[in-house]
């Protein structure tokens, strides 16, 4: 895996800690765990878990974010609005 992609995996395990988390609880949980190294849970790139690395994580978090609640919108509407967004 390249230094990104375990930079976006990072990401993806800090956003499935809790769904109620918003984005500084996460930034603030990041910088905790590269304070602790010995709390990483298994699962995360422990490498790339470093002060260089938090804006590059931290912009991934608000990536995923933002997609996901642009899936929800996007579930949420009927299918004829659905077809008027795709056309």
């Amino acid at each position: 895996m390249i230094k990104q992609e375990k930079i976006k995996h990072n990401a993806q395990c800090l956003l499935g800690i809790d769904d109620e988390w918003n984005y500084s609880d996460i930034k603030e949980h990041l910088e905790w765990l590269i304070q602790n190294p010995n709390e990483i849970a298994d699962g995360y790139c422990k490498g790339e878990m470093t002060e260089e690395n938090v804006d590059s994580t931290m912009g991934w978090v608000l990536y995923y974010k933002q997609m996901y609640y642009a899936n929800k919108a996007l579930e949420s509407l009927t299918p004829f609005s659905k077809q008027s967004v795709t056309n």
